[in-house]
């Protein structure tokens, strides 16, 4: 029988404000780290980074992994994972500090802490709850929502229900809306775009499509668009570096692009001055460069979320033949 196998979260990037990031040895890690977390049973389930402080789920190991080679595929792979159950910690780490329990999901920003939280009273809902970062999750928040369960949905006139299950934020449960102190944009994408996922960073844009092709534009000065220049682009272009080789995750940070390809390998560019590109250095790169630690510790990424000027990997080992 295979031995039983769980995945850890990795950080690399910025931190000096503390953030617990790998070791968090002066402002920076220039390699990936395994996040350190708190309580020897909880296990980290998300990450969410904002610039000066990240917010940690974390929830008690529910039970064995199975038995046998994982999936191939990184999108398979997160469902072959036991998924936690019920709710968890939220722990913040940086210029943030504090914890909250019965927590289902976090989003940090520097001006709100957003978090999805079991509701207060018995039989009381799921509650989207609005922090102060400075809070320490004390007193009362900004503001609360109760979120109304989707079954309770289903009955609308046009008989189409909202669609809206559990995505994670800043995607508002219950609702058509996102969580954002920006003014909303809307601008509409050509139809043969057939977006699976899109990713917005501080001056740039990344989509995924069904096929897994990678689309980038935007400001382009620190080589975020991986189009081998530092050039602006006002429409999606395909990223010609990564054609033939399916992509099935994205991530934008501040001024660089992570994605995690379909075999469970990482690639990152753009700004790399704090360590964020994961390369053991801090020259920013204008084309997609593979993250050599995974390869060489036997790792295959499966999830990737992304700060202003850092980056969060959940892998897990690759089977041996």
């Amino acid at each position: 029988m295979a031995e039983e196998r769980r995945g850890s979260w990795f950080g690399f990037g910025f931190c000096g404000f503390g953030q617990a990031l790998g070791s968090g040895r002066g402002r920076q890690v220039t390699s990936p780290e395994p996040l350190r977390a708190a309580g020897t049973d909880a296990e980290v389930c998300s990450v969410s980074a904002s610039w000066s402080y990240t917010a940690f789920l974390s929830r008690e190991r529910s039970g064995p992994i199975p038995p046998g080679p994982a999936p191939t595929c990184p999108r398979l792979l997160l469902s072959w994972l036991p998924a936690p159950a019920g709710a968890g910690q939220v722990q913040l780490s940086g210029s943030a500090r504090g914890a909250a329990e019965g927590c289902r999901d976090a989003w940090a920003s520097e001006t709100l802490l957003v978090v999805l939280r079991d509701g207060r009273g018995p039989g009381a809902g799921a509650e989207l709850q609005a922090w102060a970062p400075g809070s320490a999750l004390c007193g009362e928040p900004l503001w609360a929502q109760t979120v109304v369960p989707e079954a309770q949905r289903e009955d609308r006139e046009d008989g189409e229900g909202d669609g809206t299950r559990a995505r994670p934020l800043p995607l508002l449960p219950g609702a058509r809306a996102y969580v954002s102190p920006l003014s909303p944009l809307y601008r509409p994408l050509a139809p043969e775009l057939r977006a699976r996922r899109l990713e917005l960073g501080t001056e740039h844009a990344l989509l995924l499509d069904e096929a897994g092709q990678v689309y980038s534009w935007g400001g382009g000065r620190h080589g975020q668009l991986g189009h081998g220049t530092l050039e602006a682009e006002p429409e999606p272009r395909l990223l010609e570096a990564l054609q033939g080789l399916p992509m099935a995750e994205v991530a934008a940070g501040g001024w660089h692009s992570v994605c995690v390809s379909g075999a469970g390998e990482l690639y990152t560019w753009g700004w790399g001055k704090y360590g964020q590109l994961g390369h053991g250095d801090t020259t920013s790169r204008d084309w997609p460069c593979r993250v050599e630690y995974f390869v060489d510790k036997q790792l295959q990424a499966v999830a990737v979320s992304c700060g202003p000027w850092n980056t969060y990997v959940y892998a897990v080992q690759r089977e041996t033949s």
